[in-house]
């Protein structure tokens, strides 16, 4: 599954630095982590949704793009789905 990014997601993937480890927050779909995994950006991302269903949605673009290892995505509020020094990008957007 090849990943296509809106106009602002490509927009906020231009902040994020080259190699970071990122954490999606809000990821929704979770296009804005398997995109920047996709194009070689990110080392992991961690993508983090408070509610099941749209933590499945980013659970099946993880499957569906073959980045399972890559991109984890964890349920729950915020910043709380972080390990003290697990990523050093953060995106809520």
């Amino acid at each position: 599954m090849r990943i296509n990014l809106g106009p602002r997601l490509r927009r906020v993937a231009d902040f994020v630095p080259a190699g970071a480890r990122l954490a999606d927050i809000g990821s929704d779909h979770g296009y804005l982590a398997a995109w920047l995994l996709q194009k070689g950006k990110i080392e992991l991302a961690i993508a983090g949704e408070l509610n099941h269903e749209p933590a499945e949605r980013a659970r099946q673009t993880a499957r569906a793009a073959g980045l399972e290892e890559k991109m984890w995505v964890r349920e729950g509020p915020g910043l709380t789905v972080l390990q003290p020094g697990e990523v050093d990008t953060v995106v809520i957007a």
